[in-house]
Formats: C-alpha cells, sequence, structure tokens
C-alpha cells in the first residue's frame, strides 16, 4: 500500500464474492460495508462482445425479447446464429428483422420447443456437434 492512495489501493486489492441474494466485496480481507464508494461498474453491453466470426451460437427464444437483442448481437459480432424458437412463423420474422441490420454473420432458423422432450431430441439430433455456444 505503500505510496498508493486509498483509492488506488482499493482498485487493486478488490476482491468480489456474488452468492445468491448478496454481494460482498473484500478488499485486503475486510469486509467493505459501503459497497458504492468502490466506484465499480457491472455493466455488460453488447460492445464487449469480441469477434465471434467462425463461431455458430444458437439462441432460445430469439423471436423476441432479450433472446432477440443478444442473438441480434452475436451475429453484428460475425457469428452464424441459429434462431431457435417455438414456431417457424415468429422464426421467419425475426430472421427478416435482423436480416435488415448490419451485421457480418449469418442467420439460421431452427424450430425448438422446450417444452417438448421429442422435440428437443430431433433439434440435438440435427444440431449436435455443430453448435459452438448455446444461450437460452
Amino acid at each position: 500500500m505503500a505510496g498508493m492512495t486509498p483509492r488506488q489501493f482499493r482498485q487493486q486489492n478488490c476482491l468480489i464474492y456474488v452468492g445468491i441474494g448478496f454481494i460482498r466485496v473484500s478488499i485486503g480481507g475486510l469486509i467493505c460495508a459501503n459497497f458504492a464508494e468502490l466506484n465499480i461498474q457491472f455493466m455488460w453491453t453488447k460492445e464487449k462482445i469480441g469477434n465471434q466470426a467462425g463461431k455458430t451460437v444458437m439462441v432460445t427464444g430469439a423471436n423476441t425479447g432479450i433472446g432477440y437483442e443478444t442473438a441480434l448481437a452475436m451475429c453484428q459480432a460475425g457469428a452464424h446464429v441459429v434462431l431457435a424458437c417455438r414456431s417457424q412463423a415468429n422464426a421467419d420474422q425475426a430472421k427478416e428483422r435482423m436480416g435488415r441490420e448490419k451485421g457480418g454473420g449469418a442467420l439460421e432458423t431452427a424450430i425448438l420447443d422446450l417444452g417438448s422432450l421429442a422435440a428437443v431430441k430431433t433439434f440435438a439430433a440435427e444440431f449436435c456437434g455443430t453448435i459452438d455456444d448455446w444461450i437460452s
């Protein structure tokens, strides 16, 4: 700690433990009660996604909400994205909307109803060994 300001010490010696329902911050073995004082930001953005060229990513629920945004971000990062949706119509609409956005990746649709074990087995038989990342 010699030659460091308290803020520099906190930034270099901060350990964060995340558990169910709590976040505890330890600085040099001492528990820090004033978490806001550390000025740590936990923000994930699509700008933090690295180049995904050459990867195949399957996203469930890719036709709406966070699934759509995740699939779009992965496509824009260059991944080949499999849009796994319950209905072909919804998957096709999502693919069309995403296709209008700028992106270096490719889009593919697949039917996957996670409520049906038979549908999951069919999907797995078709895509087994071809998916690098599964985002659900």
